[in-house]
């Protein structure tokens, strides 16, 4: 009797949960012609992955041998460039929703079982940092808030995916970039990597005057007690001033 009293009363509070889950007021999202900014991001995150797969394995820059992939990369390109601008549509209404979205961190106790459930939560997350790779220049009211994130110890998923996002910025987000590098904290990679994508993506100039000025500081971190951080130095110098590595480690 006993047990079955203890086995109503879970089932109670596990009716209880999924009743508050249906009934609780969900953020407000921006909407474009019918769709919620979650659902844009999604088509674009979708149709993105696609195109970089069959690009990938075709080898970029070649030619996409069989007919039915080049219909699918048309189709994938056409989908993603849809819902691109429909994100750019909503502009700056979409920065609030995302630096919310961004800053999710995984509890510990849903770490032992993230193999097996990604939450919503963590989605949105990464949507987030699409939604600003999307916005680029229009969402730079965001910076402040990403400058703060990217260097917080505390929190490492939002600091990573706040790097992320700092790269989509160009110049503006270079300095940002520069300050996790002289941080002192476990990004230092991290950023190194991102600053060497936006270069290599043309968001940042490799010749430019700020480039030449974060040189040398760029150059200090070959010598850091942090082999991440060494070879994240390395591969960037590699792009910006392979002329400047002598103490690098080659990265194979």
């Amino acid at each position: 009797m006993r047990r079955k009293s203890v086995v109503v009363g879970v089932s109670g509070v596990v009716v209880l949960a999924l009743v508050i889950f249906a009934v609780w007021p969900r953020e407000k999202e921006p909407v474009y012609q019918g769709k919620k900014l979650s659902e844009w991001l999604t088509v674009y995150s979708r149709a993105d992955h696609r195109v970089s797969l069959i690009e990938t394995v075709n080898g970029m820059g070649h030619a996409i041998a069989r007919p039915e992939d080049v219909e699918t990369v048309r189709q994938a390109k056409a989908e993603r460039s849809a819902a691109s601008e429909a994100v750019q549509q909503i502009g700056t209404n979409a920065v609030p929703i995302l630096l919310s979205w961004i800053s999710y961190e995984r509890p510990r106790w849903r770490k032992g079982i993230y193999h097996f459930f990604v939450p919503e939560a963590e989605l949105r997350a990464w949507l987030a940092v699409e939604g600003f790779e999307t916005l680029g220049q229009k969402a730079v009211s965001a910076l402040p808030e990403l400058r703060m994130m990217s260097t917080n110890v505390n929190r490492p998923e939002t600091a990573q995916r706040a790097i992320r996002s700092l790269g989509y910025f160009g110049e503006n987000g270079f300095s940002a970039l520069m300050g996790v590098v002289s941080s002192g904290t476990q990004f230092k990679r991290a950023a190194l990597d991102t600053i060497a994508s936006a270069v290599r993506f043309h968001r940042l100039s490799a010749t430019s005057e700020d480039m030449r000025e974060a040189t040398p500081r760029i150059i200090s971190v070959l010598s850091d007690p942090d082999i991440l951080a060494r070879k994240g130095a390395t591969n960037l110098l590699q792009i910006i001033a392979p002329e400047a590595l002598t103490n690098g480690i080659s990265v194979h």
